[in-house]
């Protein structure tokens, strides 16, 4: 056991490193989902209800941690959900500098997170703490991640190539 003292602020710091380090792995597994594809491999959906592209999984999920890193801070962000699930002829070098952008960002919100933004509770379409927020990103990310990555091998499969 470490000789460091349990404070609310190292617990904070526990807590947001973590989250940064999920969505770091997150967005590895997105560059790797769109990196060499074409535009119509990253555009190209499962012919099946509620699916969605490669474009799409990693749109909504770039939007969903901005909103989710801003409600945990009590931020309020402008956020047009429909349209990350329209989105489509992307080039994967276009994802790329969209991931980018949003881990500089992310790596602003999250350095401004304190152990008191971490228990506030913040309203938005549901009321959950700081960290519920925080988890919440890190989770939903993730699934996405997964997703973007079955994707990609069923746009290859089907499309012949990337």
């Amino acid at each position: 056991m470490s000789s460091r003292e349990i404070t609310p602020s190292a617990v904070a710091e526990a807590i947001v490193q973590a989250v940064a380090e999920l969505l770091a792995e997150s967005h590895g597994t997105f560059r790797e989902a769109v990196t060499g594809m074409s535009a119509e491999a990253l555009s190209w959906r499962p012919d099946a209800p509620d699916t969605n592209s490669i474009v799409v999984l990693v749109s909504h999920s770039l939007d969903a941690e901005r909103f989710m890193l801003n409600a945990a801070l009590d931020l309020t962000v402008e956020r047009d959900r429909a349209a990350q699930f329209e989105r489509e002829d992307v080039s994967s070098q276009r994802l790329l500098e969209e991931i980018d952008a949003s881990e500089v960002e992310n790596a602003r919100l999250l350095g401004a997170m304190t152990a008191e933004h971490l228990v506030a509770l913040t309203a938005r379409r549901s009321t959950r703490s700081g960290v519920a927020w925080l988890t919440r990103a890190a989770v939903h990310t993730r699934e996405h991640a997964g997703q973007a990555m079955l994707t990609r091998d069923l746009a290859l499969a089907a499309l012949g190539g990337g």
